[in-house]
């Protein structure tokens, strides 16, 4: 935004706090403002394809981050969130010296997490000495505080039983933290990775 703005340009922003629905809206607002481009990070297209159609129509570029290939979108700005999820998940395996007990947050809604996720899963295939107590997949909306009470769930149910916690990103990760950090659970029992 701050860029965008030393170049002269007038910057809208919005979050739709992980709602599809809002984010239709946002966009449709903006198509009626009649900007010269949409910028969209972090989201599902498909939820949102009807809207998309509507920017082309009225000839404005869309341009997504992170947020994965759809038809009227002209480009895609992404990382690789194969790479991204093998590059963690070896990480959080070897820490774990290849055996112990996890919980693992995932959040199939985004293209980008459910790719982190799958590599997660093939990490795991090797890594048979790795129990997965539980696994949870995160709400578009509210994620921190859902990632949150879920943990403190997980921390009743299964205590000192956990080794380690997996997730996607850093937002839920943070908030499993915060969980572990009321709990009086510390990273030398049990440790988070996030991307």
């Amino acid at each position: 935004v701050a860029q965008g703005r030393a170049k002269g340009w007038k910057v809208i922003s919005a979050d739709a706090k992980g709602s599809w629905p809002t984010l239709a809206d946002q966009i449709e607002n903006y198509v009626q403002m009649k900007v010269d481009a949409i910028v969209v990070a972090m989201s599902d297209l498909p939820s949102i394809k009807a809207t998309i159609a509507a920017a082309n129509k009225a000839k404005i570029p869309v341009i997504s981050i992170d947020s994965g290939s759809a038809p009227g979108v002209v480009a895609d700005i992404t990382t690789d969130n194969y790479v991204m999820g093998s590059k963690i998940s070896s990480f959080f395996v070897d820490r774990l010296n290849h055996e112990g007990n996890i919980i693992v947050f995932k959040f199939s809604e985004h293209h980008g997490t459910r790719k982190r996720g799958r590599a997660l899963d093939m990490v795991l295939l090797e890594n048979p000495g790795i129990k997965v107590l539980a696994t949870h997949n995160l709400p578009p909306a509210g994620f921190m505080q859902d990632a949150q009470a879920k943990m403190e769930t997980y921390i009743t149910q299964f205590g000192d039983k956990i080794d380690a916690v997996w997730c996607p990103w850093d937002g839920p990760a943070m908030a499993v933290t915060m969980a572990l950090q009321a709990a009086r659970i510390g990273r030398d029992k049990v440790f988070v990775t996030g991307v």
